[in-house]
């Protein structure tokens, strides 16, 4: 195990789904899931997870986020634990078209990418088909990421604003996040 990995909420391998509620503790217990190891960087992963969720929770309006390393045309979500594999950009497009064929989702209302420079022209061309508003960084983003914490209690304060109203509050609650460290430049 990294020294980096974090056991805050509990210390397992592999992938596990949950339904975040109020209050829960992401531990293996509050699982819905467990599916063992899996490779994240991989297209049938990504397409398995959207479907499952689609088809588990319908709603309304749906989001998309990706948090890991990103590299632009490189791709996304590298996994450490399968050789560094990524998903390149047309993977990433033909697992959301597999997804999309296994779920009928249409498009998301948000596609978001917590993770480095992908906020770039050929990204957006991979998955303009399969959404309408996207949220991504055309810098390196600190490991931190996005201020998780606050752009979801301003969703939750407000649940019926659309992509186009959130992604802004993404953008600002990062920026603000930032503010007075040594990263806010």
């Amino acid at each position: 195990r990294e020294e980096r990995d974090d056991t805050s909420a509990g210390d397992w391998d592999g992938t596990n789904r949950f339904l975040v509620e109020p209050g829960m503790e992401p531990d293996a217990d509050s699982a819905v899931e467990d599916l063992g190891e899996l490779n994240m960087g991989h297209p049938d992963t990504l397409a398995d997870f959207v479907a499952w969720g689609v088809n588990s929770y319908p709603a309304e309006r749906y989001a998309l986020i990706i948090w890991d390393h990103g590299a632009s045309w490189i791709g996304v979500a590298s996994d450490d634990s399968s050789d560094g594999d990524t998903l390149s950009l047309p993977e990433l497009s033909a697992a959301l078209e597999t997804a999309r064929e296994r779920s009928g989702y249409g498009t998301f209302d948000l596609i978001g990418f917590d993770a480095c420079i992908m906020a770039q022209l050929d990204v957006f061309q991979a998955i303009e088909p399969y959404g309408q508003v996207v949220v991504a960084s055309a810098e390196l983003e600190p490991n931190q990421g996005w201020a998780w914490d606050v752009w979801l209690a301003a969703l939750a304060a407000d649940p019926g604003q659309d992509a186009a109203a959130i992604a802004p509050v993404i953008v600002e609650s990062y920026i603000a996040s930032f503010e007075g460290t040594d990263n806010d430049d």
